[in-house]
């Protein structure tokens, strides 16, 4: 039933999306049909201002995206649900098409088993996960965790369930796709305390509850092994810290010993290929300690082992060792560099204090000069007053005798 009304906010706000859809399948060229699909996209993945949170009852404190409202309403409602799925079909193919489709109709495709039609399921939820993959890398590459809600989802109610039952519903080539894309970023969007858990408890894509499936660890191999994939798809600094920090609190963890050992070696080279130095496209600093920490805390046994064979191996490779001999031939110019730069500066600082003592010896001589000079032509002007007033005395009484 379609409880959707012209007054409804989120009636309005899919009838829009509808209208834009529309528009891309009638448009002729597919510039014209990408740039449209684009438009929808940035629609829905930006966030509500606080008065649209407040219309809409809202009471999250933290920011809040379109699609996290409006995938509940296209559950609740398969008319639009529907409609939307029809305009996505004719879309098929387009750049920004699958993430919209995951943003919008996952609730729909994933909770209802009839939705979309039983036959096309798997079809549906290939294309909902290779968007949802998309969003996730781009958080991963970015370092953000916009999409953190549409995870959450796939995570807690899909997943990691109680029951699992929605999980075990699926095709069971679309419960593999659906574990893998999860299992791949856990570690970015799991609290690394939350990791040892989730290792215990991720299910297994080969086995249902009703096939005796579900059993405490089962997936722990599937799960590192996505996880393995995924790191050597990260190419940001902090996308890789924060895999490697969730990786290095499995450290002890039990079912780690239930590994396959190619997947082990798997790990172990992509975590050895973060360890090596150089550049531009090589691990930088933190990354390379950050993985050394993984590989001690999760293969504790060969510790002093790997750290002898790496420093062997630098020492003798040609780029270590020319670097390391250009070094030592170098150093005593550099010494001799900085040696002479401080000698320059000392007598520098010595110069200067001798010019500053200079001229303030010239200053206390001048004014000594000038008090003295002072002083002296004062007591001329008082002897040459004394003088003049002697005169005057002498030459009255002669005037008077004149007379």
């Amino acid at each position: 039933m379609d409880d959707s009304r012209p007054e409804d906010p989120l009636g309005v706000l899919s009838q829009e999306i509808l209208r834009k859809l529309r528009l891309a399948t009638e448009a002729e060229t597919k510039e014209d049909r990408e740039i449209i699909c684009e438009e929808v996209f940035c629609d829905i993945s930006g966030q509500l201002e606080q008065a649209a949170k407040e219309r809409l009852h809202i009471h999250h404190p933290g920011p809040v995206c379109f699609f996290e409202v409006l995938a509940p309403y296209y559950y609740q409602n398969n008319i639009p649900a529907d409609t939307l799925l029809y305009f996505c079909k004719r879309l098929w193919g387009l750049p920004y098409l699958a993430p919209t489709f995951a943003l919008l109709l996952h609730r729909w495709l994933l909770l209802r088993r009839e939705a979309g039609g039983i036959e096309q399921r798997q079809k549906h939820v290939n294309v909902l996960m290779y968007g949802s993959r998309q969003l996730f890398l781009g958080d991963v590459q970015s370092g953000i965790k916009k999409f953190g809600a549409l995870f959450h989802f796939l995570s807690q109610e899909v997943v990691l369930s109680p029951n699992r039952q929605h999980l075990d519903e699926l095709p069971a080539q679309a419960r593999e796709n659906v574990l893998s894309v999860v299992a791949a970023y856990i570690p970015y969007y799991h609290p690394p305390g939350e990791a040892k858990q989730v290792l215990e408890e991720f299910p297994s894509p080969y086995h249902t509850l009703a096939e005796g499936g579900h059993t405490p660890g089962e997936g722990a191999d599937f799960l590192v092994g996505e996880v393995t994939d995924t790191i050597s798809r990260v190419r940001t600094e902090q996308g890789l810290l924060t895999y490697l920090q969730c990786l290095k609190s499995l450290g002890g963890a039990q079912h780690l010993r239930s590994l396959k050992a190619i997947t082990r070696l798997r790990l172990q080279s992509e975590l050895y290929s973060l360890t090596s130095p150089g550049g531009p496209y090589y691990a930088p600093r933190s990354v390379r300690h950050a993985s050394l920490e993984v590989l001690d805390a999760l293969f504790p046994m060969g510790r002093r082992s790997r750290r002898l064979v790496r420093l062997v191996f630098r020492v003798l490779h040609p780029a270590e060792f020319l670097g390391a001999s250009f070094f030592l031939l170098l150093l005593p110019v550099r010494f001799w560099t900085w040696a002479s730069r401080q000698l320059i500066a000392a007598i520098g600082m010595v110069l200067f204090g001798f010019l500053g003592l200079f001229s303030r010896i010239r200053g206390l001589l001048m004014g000594r000069r000038k008090f003295t000079h002072g002083a002296a032509s004062s007591r001329q002007g008082k002897q040459q007053q004394q003088q003049q007033q002697q005169q005057k005395q002498e030459g009255a009484p002669a005037g008077h005798v004149h007379r």
